[in-house]
């Protein structure tokens, strides 16, 4: 049910949609890179967003990407403060909320973001460094503080039913925490710095969105907010500075099926190895024709003839299109292997490829009906014999647990050969043919007494 309630409160009128949510989208860095990470009804979820990070502390600095790994912007440096940055390195996230709030009299309806402190301490609003892009004043934001230079704000003005983007520096969400809370560190802070990741570990920092109302005349005070929204789960922000692994199958041309059209991928057969690194988000499959080897780089988007997102849970991924192949017009194609942490690191397979990579009408037959060997040796996936083959495997092999199971093993090896026998002169399929007609001869005397006993019975 979809309403809307009337209320008053100290300082304005608020139409309260029963059913809206504040929502925050992560836009740079992230769950999955640049303007990708998905919005987040903070009501219900505690959902974590990954960052690869850098920064220079003191003298020690953090590792960078290991090769040939790479990021398609920079790594965010959450050593940089409001005062050290342009706004390159500032946090940036999308927030709105569907609460329609007229105010009366000096009272503004605003964004406060809150740090949780260290172990579920009592978390401490902080400053919010930019909106829209531009750095805050007095227009977009309120509740100055003039103690430090920059001057900090720490609410940004944000009326009812208004998607606002602001900007936040971690190092001075630390700076501010300690300052309001002088017996904790913030979350993901030590002390008034950040908590700088180190190979093998991982910093989180835990931020509430709130939205409320705050008298204006607080202009030079941490606000004293009455809040309409208060959202119980925190957005979690991980930042890590390890990079992932891809290990290529031991035998890759075993990963794929040929099909009509297109090829056919196991996911399964490919692995990220993470360590403390984010968890795998997408997996890109990279083609291109002839003997172009796929581009493994940052342009791998516009440099390959297809590049396809892939999941490395399923195990036929369909890729494609590309052009079938006929006897007398072969076409190859190579493919090669990205994946894509949930940190928006991308993590190439080195010398992984599939090559060549052919697809055609017959094999794509093959693939749907599962009868490679026979199919590619009679060229034909309605010949008596296949015809013969596929019920004897429907109707006898598949009812009982141990013909279940040469099928699967049957379906899992034999289409490398049929790939292979597909290739050959004509000569070779029928040394094929013949090999395979004590099979045929058996399925047609098992179909022909089963249909003797049906009639009998």
């Amino acid at each position: 049910m979809h309403y809307i309630l009337l209320r008053w409160f100290a300082g304005g009128l608020l139409l309260h949609d029963a059913v809206a949510i504040v929502s925050v989208r992560p836009l740079n860095g992230g769950t999955l890179g640049t303007g990708t990470g998905a919005s987040v009804n903070m009501m219900v979820e505690a959902v974590p967003f990954y960052y690869f990070v850098t920064y220079a502390n003191g003298g020690v600095v953090a590792p960078t990407p290991s090769p040939p790994a790479f990021l398609m912007d920079a790594p965010l440096d959450i050593s940089k403060t409001a005062a050290t940055d342009t706004g390159s390195n500032a946090l940036q996230f999308r927030v709105s909320t569907d609460y329609s709030v007229v105010t009366t009299g000096a009272t503004n309806s605003v964004l406060v973001v809150q740090l949780i402190g260290e172990n579920g301490a009592s978390p401490v609003p902080v400053s919010i460094a930019t909106v829209n892009g531009a750095p805050c004043n007095g227009s977009t934001c309120q509740n100055r503080s003039i103690s430090l230079t920059p001057s900090r704000y720490y609410a940004a003005k944000m009326s009812g039913n208004q998607t606002i983007q602001i900007g936040l520096y971690p190092s001075d969400l630390c700076y501010d925490y300690q300052g309001g809370n002088t017996t904790a560190s913030g979350s993901g802070c030590t002390g008034p710095v950040p908590s700088y990741p180190v190979s093998g570990s991982t910093a989180k920092m835990q931020l509430f969105f709130k939205f409320g109302t705050t008298p204006d005349s607080q202009a030079t005070t941490v606000p004293s907010t009455t809040f309409i929204d208060t959202t119980p789960n925190p957005l979690n922000l991980i930042f890590q500075v390890d990079t992932a692994t891809m290990s290529c199958p031991a035998n890759v041309a075993q990963a794929y099926m040929p099909g009509d059209g297109q090829f056919f991928l196991d996911g399964h057969a490919f692995a990220m190895t993470t360590g403390s690194a984010a968890g795998p988000a997408k997996f890109y499959v990279l083609v291109n024709p002839g003997a172009n080897a796929p581009v493994l780089n940052s342009s791998f988007q516009s440099e390959n003839m297809l590049h396809i997102t892939a999941s490395f849970s399923e195990t036929s991924n369909a890729i494609g299109p590309i052009a079938n192949s006929t006897n007398q017009d072969l076409i190859a194609y190579n493919a090669a292997f990205i994946g894509q942490d949930l940190a928006g690191m991308y993590t190439p397979i080195v010398s992984c490829t599939i090559s060549p990579i052919y697809a055609s009408e017959i094999l794509g037959f093959m693939t749907k009906s599962h009868c490679f060997v026979a199919t590619a040796a009679f060229d034909d996936g309605d010949h008596l014999a296949v015809r013969m083959l596929r019920q004897f495997r429907d109707e006898y092999l598949e009812s009982h647990i141990v013909g279940r199971f040469l099928v699967r093993q049957y379906e899992s090896l034999s289409p490398p050969l049929a790939h292979w026998l597909m290739l050959q002169p004509a000569w070779v399929k029928v040394l094929v043919q013949i090999m395979l007609l004590p099979f045929v001869l058996l399925a047609m005397l098992i179909a022909g007494l089963v249909t003797c006993l049906q009639v009998t019975l």
